[in-house]
């Protein structure tokens, strides 16, 4: 009789995984694919001005510390709108909201194209900053609303997989189109980089406004039974999650650990902006072997991405996953600063750096979003984010004025690689029992 009945028992659970499978299988097809491609284009749009910079920067007079601020005003607007903007999105819907943000940054992007001095590159910058703000903590907010703690991991490992993915293709993509529009008439080839890069945008935002659903209950794609389960596994995370306030939130340490580690991994935009030219100092002189040493990169970034999360769901282990790669990066980081006159050793650098840094981003929003929920979830995943955009601010500006003064990128790039560690270990701060589930 026992026997029998475990074996019914073991059959159930066969059947409610196989079930769980192919009803998270719908969503990641549906909701990720889409979401995926939206990112990859947000990302180019907002990293291309990296590759702009190799003819930009003569064209327009533009020195590396006025560069590095009109990178750096790009995250002062984002920093500001970017708890509003979540907020928006919560109210209005992410169908709605996500559909704005695509076509205004598609559009202030092609503006970029235009502009022919200092004081204008700093307000398109900034204005581009803020139309892009919301649209990364509201992906992470709205895929909360759909998949459970124990397979968001892998759900936003697959999202931000579109950030090496857009430079594995935009890098040869970018390098591409300046050169090969190098003397066409009407626009310099870098103006040509932003008109044709920003149309994707565009015409996404159109697309997510008849796509995207705002819950589960919206979704005609998803029968009953799938609807009753997902609501069940989310009631059931939401009910284990420490808080649910935003002012109980905002007192916790774990927000600010996460927030220092954040700031770590996006003080990295400095890095990713500065990359192609690094090549270009080391001898790299075509646009097109620079879009492919930039992007080779972040090919290995897809895959340890992929690995490291698919490890860390399986275990249910979040802190150490979330604190080597960040390790990893910073002595990779240390070697770039090291390989700075050999294109080989700084390609290979790079590997190490950003596939540690790019893995971090992936592992490091499985944190918070195990243990927030509710408003703390709407506002306080956006504080996190929004704070940790000042390293978006910061390192730009401050690696621009360090290169300016020292006329080498070493110091900043040692600077980085500091910051890097030091995230790695906020990260190992965080009480195990709050995010290993």
């Amino acid at each position: 009789m026992q026997a029998a009945t475990t074996k019914l028992a073991s059959q159930s659970a066969e059947i409610t995984s196989d079930f769980e499978k192919k009803t998270l299988a719908t969503v990641s097809k549906r909701i990720m694919t889409f979401l995926f491609i939206c990112y990859m284009f947000a990302f180019l749009d907002r990293v291309n001005i990296g590759f702009a910079k190799l003819h930009m920067q003569d064209d327009l007079q533009l020195s590396e510390a006025i560069f590095g601020f009109g990178a750096a005003i790009f995250f002062i607007a984002y920093f500001m709108l970017e708890v509003p903007s979540n907020i928006a999105l919560n109210k209005f819907g992410a169908r709605r909201w996500i559909a704005r943000i695509m076509v205004t940054w598609g559009v202030l992007s092609i503006a970029t194209a235009f502009v022919t001095t200092p004081t204008q590159f700093y307000v398109i910058r900034a204005l581009l900053g803020a139309a892009e703000a919301g649209f990364f903590p509201g992906v992470m907010l709205y895929l909360t609303y759909w998949f459970p703690i124990r397979n968001r991991a892998r759900a936003i490992t697959i999202f931000l997989m579109a950030i090496p993915f857009s430079v594995l293709i935009g890098g040869p993509l970018s390098g591409w189109i300046l050169h090969f529009f190098h003397d066409y008439p009407n626009f310099k080839s870098w103006q040509y980089l932003f008109i044709i890069e920003g149309v994707p945008s565009i015409l996404l935002g159109v697309i997510c406004w008849f796509y995207l659903d705002d819950s589960v209950d919206k979704a005609k794609w998803l029968n009953a039974e799938q609807k009753a389960y997902l609501k069940s596994r989310l009631d059931s995370d939401s009910s284990t999650a420490i808080t649910h306030s935003f002012w109980a939130a905002a007192r916790m340490p774990q927000i600010w650990l996460m927030t220092l580690t954040n700031f770590a991994l996006l003080s990295s935009i400095a890095l990713i902006l500065w990359l192609p030219s690094l090549f270009k100092n080391a001898g790299v002189t075509n646009e097109i072997e620079i879009g492919w040493y930039t992007g080779i990169p972040y090919g290995f970034a897809m895959v340890a991405m992929f690995l490291t999360a698919k490890s860390s769901d399986r275990t249910g282990e979040r802190r150490w996953h979330t604190a080597i790669p960040a390790i990893i990066a910073s002595f990779g980081t240390v070697m770039i600063a090291m390989s700075l006159h050999n294109p080989t050793l700084l390609a290979v650098s790079a590997v190490i750096s950003l596939g540690g840094l790019l893995t971090l981003n992936a592992l490091f929003w499985s944190l918070p979003t195990t243990f927030l929920t509710g408003t703390a979830a709407v506002v306080g995943i956006a504080f996190i984010n929004t704070v940790g955009q000042l390293a978006g601010v910061t390192s730009p500006a401050v690696f621009g004025w360090l290169f300016s003064k020292t006329g080498s990128p070493a110091t900043g790039i040692l600077v980085l690689a500091a910051v890097y560690f030091i995230g790695g270990i906020a990260a190992l701060l965080v009480p195990k029992a709050d995010v290993d589930r």
